[in-house]
């Protein structure tokens, strides 16, 4: 029985001995096979899981969020329908006016750092040596290392302490004239660095992928003004859900001037267990969120951008001299600000040891005497492992493959994504309530398979091996020798699904919301819950020696993995837009 791949190889040995007029018929045919029924069924098998995890794990809380936000509910009871209620008593509410103009400063004031500095770092790059482009990769992947909202929540407190702090007389958290300000120039200086990290990556890859190819310009990339706004995009979807980090620091206080939809959602739902005034909040962000993934997702396909592997020595697009001097010239002061990002995780080190008792390592001892210290060190490690590996990786990667490799739809393809777009940037913070509930239906409360709900399937990896497939796809879309099947997509794809697969686990690992809300069980608590505990019963200083322990390995870890990723994967990932070759 001739397959799939047969007819497509016997339409191609034709052309060769078929005149020109015959050509346009064989690729006709070939044309049609690329939408036969095989492609149509293969993908439709290939999409059923990623849909199916879909529906549980964001369709239906987001739905059972949105008909909370019109009931009263208390604690997990049943609710009572009480129409608008709940808007209007937000409306009234001081905390949550005081959370909106928190977190729109909070929001601004990252996309101001993720839109100016990694650009400076980028242009400052071109005029840099291959050596020198590599160790600023390295400098710029450390905060990546170093970014754990919880983990920034204890070293702020050590710093801003008032008794044992470095600067905490004049850094006064409780100071309400002050607090709004110093938390901004906290998060600022703690994002500054991660920004820099991710913007100077996909930058890079954007002046690439313009230098690669038939259709190279030597002039700077087209593709950086929507890199540019899909960092936008993204942080603002992003930050109005953050918080998590401040909500530890200050719990919105004091008199509400941290206040952000974050803490306001978690003092609701779990503090006042109000679910029905926390569905209410979610229900907003989830609104907003929604249509930015819509908007993202539509703005991609428009533009035809793409993902392409590129050779390992294709080096960056030239840019005019001028450029070249004033990138050097910003990325100066750019270099300063991720440098500075730094300060927290080395003056830290001061107040550990000046905190009142025996020191952190004693501490460290007490608390490793508990079994549960194990137990949830333990569960941070194979929970996510097994949650990422056996369910949410395969379920993304089919469905990626299905939409950007098999293509059912021909170049329409990708509109498929906009089944999944609405929930590109949705975190499980805005569908607690919604998912809190379907997990008390379905009895998975303390269960593994409830804590694995939320991360059925990872939609910005599915959404980014999508494009990627595409990218593949046009890269090759000429190339009458072109690679199977295997050699075109899966074994291109394999060094960015395992970094997809690092940043997923890293994650779960860090994720302190739904651990907590999902399970009080032993067994299943992982370390950020578990500390989180700690530091309630005990104050933060008591965790610092914990916190030394286990970042320190973790950070050398992480930065022979993504070390490794900034000098073996990205340089080979090219990031494009625009007109080229029908797919």
């Amino acid at each position: 029985m001739e397959t799939f791949e047969d007819n497509i190889n016997e339409v191609e040995d034709q052309e060769a001995e078929h005149p020109e007029d015959e050509k346009i018929k064989s690729r006709n045919e070939r044309a049609n096979l690329k939408k036969s029924p095989l492609k149509i069924i293969l993908s439709i098998l290939f999409l059923l899981p990623a849909l199916s995890a879909l529906i549980f794990s964001q369709i239906i809380p987001t739905f059972r969020t949105i008909g909370m936000s019109f009931q009263e509910v208390r604690a997990f009871g049943e609710g009572v329908f009480v129409g608008w209620e709940n808007y209007q008593s937000l409306a009234e509410n001081h905390m949550a006016g005081q959370a909106t103009v928190f977190t729109l400063l909070l929001t601004l004031n990252r996309v101001l750092l993720v839109l100016l500095p990694p650009l400076f770092l980028a242009f400052g790059a071109t005029a840099l040596k291959s050596g020198l482009r590599k160790a600023l990769r390295i400098i710029a992947t450390l905060p990546w290392l170093l970014y754990s909202p919880f983990a920034l929540g204890v070293v702020w407190l050590l710093l801003t302490n008032p008794v044992f702090g470095f600067g905490g007389s004049v850094f006064n958290l409780m100071n309400p004239d002050l607090a709004r300000w110093i938390v901004l120039g906290i998060d600022g200086l703690s994002f500054i660095g991660l920004a820099c990290g991710v913007g100077l990556t996909v930058y890079l890859s954007a002046l690439k992928g313009e230098g690669y190819g038939e259709d190279a310009r030597n002039k700077p990339a087209k593709s950086m003004l929507f890199v540019a706004v899909l960092l936008v995009v993204g942080t603002l979807a992003y930050s109005l859900q953050t918080g998590g980090m401040i909500t530890f620091m200050t719990n919105g206080g004091p008199a509400g001037m941290t206040a952000t939809f974050n803490s306001l959602i978690m003092s609701e739902a779990f503090g006042l267990m109000r679910m029905g005034m926390a569905a209410a909040v979610a229900t907003q962000l989830l609104v907003i969120v929604m249509v930015l993934g819509l908007v993202m997702v539509i703005l991609m396909i428009l533009s035809n951008f793409r993902i392409m592997a590129v050779p390992a020595k294709t080096d960056l697009v030239t840019v005019s001299k001028g450029l070249r001097i004033a990138g050097v010239i910003l990325m100066v002061f750019a270099l300063l600000g991720l440098l500075a990002s730094f300060l927290p995780y080395l003056l830290k080190f001061i107040p550990l040891f000046r905190m009142p008792g025996d020191g952190p390592f004693a501490e460290l001892a007490q608390i490793a005497e508990d079994g549960l210290f194990w137990k949830a060190l333990l569960n941070t490690w194979w929970i996510p492992v097994v949650i990422v590996f056996l369910v949410q990786f395969p379920i993304t990667y089919l469905a990626a493959l299905a939409i950007g490799a098999l293509r059912p739809l021909g170049k329409n393809s990708e509109w498929l994504l906009l089944i999944f777009a609405p929930w590109l940037f949705a975190t499980i913070l805005i569908l607690i309530p919604g998912m809190t509930r379907l997990v008390m239906d379905l009895s998975l409360l303390n269960r593994l398979t409830g804590l694995s709900l939320a991360y059925l399937v990872n939609i910005p990896l599915l959404v980014m091996l999508t494009f990627f497939f595409k990218g593949q796809s046009q890269k090759y879309d000429k190339d009458e020798n072109k690679p199977g099947f295997f050699k075109t997509y899966v074994w291109p794809s394999l060094p960015l699904a395992g970094f997809g697969i690092v940043v997923s686990v890293m994650v779960i690992q860090q994720d302190l919301v739904w651990p907590r809300a999902i399970t009080m069980d032993p067994g299943l608590t992982m370390m950020p819950a578990f500390l989180w505990r700690l530091a309630v019963q005990r104050g933060a200083g008591v965790i610092a020696g914990v916190m030394l322990a286990l970042r320190v390995p973790a950070f050398i870890l992480g930065l022979i993995i993504f070390g490794a990723s900034q000098l073996f994967i990205f340089p080979r990932l090219g990031i494009k837009s625009g007109k080229t070759g029908k797919v």
